[in-house]
């Protein structure tokens, strides 16, 4: 190849190479609010046209209604998924079809003791307006976590105040310490996570950095069925929150 040809390259990758770099180097910060309102729009799992999103204070904030307690909590995932936990849903209300009280209470006493993972004592729901409260007791956290999940999912429930205690036998903090770290391990050293785990009277608190969401929500899910917790309080950070002030991605 003649020297001419190959400065000709040389240069046309070159333009190329600034040209891409012109297009990324581009005002790169994210407005926030609007990525969030395109991943509610584009999930076909929820209907978002009656929810506004807006930034306050640097926090996302969701109001409007939505059709169903199912479809809030869905919003809620991807809100977290975009911003992690600068958020509040606090102005975002349900407002589902009407089910009278009666039948709510009857398809939830029907679904929940139903479910083959669950095993819950003189397990009782009331329900006022469409808002449940759960009442009973189990021997394992996920027990009473998919008994609130079940009724969540319950056509006309408006709200859920999980009130199911935890009252199998509990092993010592210390124990339960060992396995929620045992339980944990495999997945810590295969993402290269760093936490630590404190644990008083059952109740894991779980504190250090992730890299996201999802690992958050993973390392919480999987302490959550070891044996004898009965609360888990993550306050996990995000090694880099994705909006932070100054931030870009």
């Amino acid at each position: 190849m003649k020297p001419k040809t190959k400065r000709i390259i040389l240069l046309s990758f070159l333009i190329i190479g600034f040209g891409f770099a012109s297009v990324f180097a581009t005002d790169t910060t994210v407005n926030p609010a609007a990525l969030v309102t395109q991943h509610l729009q584009l999930d076909s799992r929820i209907d978002a046209a009656n929810v506004q999103v807006s930034s306050a204070k640097g926090k996302i904030v969701l109001s409007g209604t939505m059709g169903s307690l199912a479809e809030q909590d869905l919003a809620e995932e991807i809100v977290k998924q975009v911003v992690g936990n600068n958020y509040s849903v606090a102005k975002l209300k349900v407002t589902p079809p009407f089910v009278s009280d009666n039948e709510i209470q009857k398809n939830i006493l029907t679904s929940v003791p139903a479910h083959c993972l669950v095993e819950i004592h003189d397990f009782q729901a009331q329900v006022q307006q469409g808002n449940v409260t759960l009442n009973g007791r189990a021997n394992a956290l996920h027990h009473s976590r998919i008994a609130e999940f079940t009724a969540r999912n319950t056509r006309g429930v408006k709200s859920v105040a999980n009130r199911i205690q935890i009252t199998g036998p509990s092993p010592s903090d210390q124990l339960i310490e060992e396995s929620v770290f045992a339980l944990l391990n495999p997945y810590l050293k295969q993402n290269d996570i760093r936490i630590n785990v404190d644990v008083k009277n059952g109740v894991v608190k779980l504190t250090g950095e992730v890299k996201s969401y999802d690992q958050e929500r993973t390392i919480k899910e999987t302490a959550q069925n070891c044996k004898g917790v009965t609360k888990v309080e993550s306050q996990l950070k995000r090694a880099r929150e994705p909006f932070d002030k100054g931030s870009r991605i």
